[in-house]
């Protein structure tokens, strides 16, 4: 796969170094499908994902976990520092954590029932972010 990976990133140059990102695993004391408070503390480009990425998303096919793996023109990876707040007395709770996002700005030729548009009530042509979610990594130039 790192192979792969730099072959795409470095335009096969497989010269270059690459980094997998991986979701904060402090991510999984949230206290999910509840709903809950967060305050963003800062967003940053991701350095080495300025001109590529590739994401991949873990699969189960037959048992067997697989991943897959794509890059996208038009795609932007951001890390979001975020920290709970837990309410009243609106105290800050845990440690702050460490998240990636994707944004997609070019999303015209992806189809109607897309499941990004499917859970958000967006539609071919919206901008789309969304959270890279655990078992799910980017990687980016080193």
């Amino acid at each position: 796969m790192t192979e792969f990976a730099k072959e795409i990133l470095y335009k096969n140059n497989s010269s270059g170094d690459v980094k997998l990102w991986h979701p904060d695993k402090g991510y999984k004391k949230l206290p999910f499908p509840e709903n809950f408070n967060m305050i963003v503390i800062s967003t940053n480009t991701m350095r080495g994902c300025e001109d590529g990425q590739i994401s991949c998303h873990d699969s189960i096919h037959k048992k067997c976990p697989i991943y897959v793996c794509h890059s996208l023109a038009n795609t932007t990876t951001f890390t979001v520092r975020m920290q709970r707040k837990k309410s009243p007395p609106f105290r800050f709770s845990d440690k702050p954590i460490q998240m990636t996002v994707v944004c997609h700005y070019d999303t015209r030729d992806w189809v109607d029932d897309h499941p990004a548009f499917l859970s958000t009530g967006k539609k071919p042509g919206d901008v789309i972010c969304h959270f890279m979610p655990d078992k799910h990594f980017v990687i980016c130039k080193k």
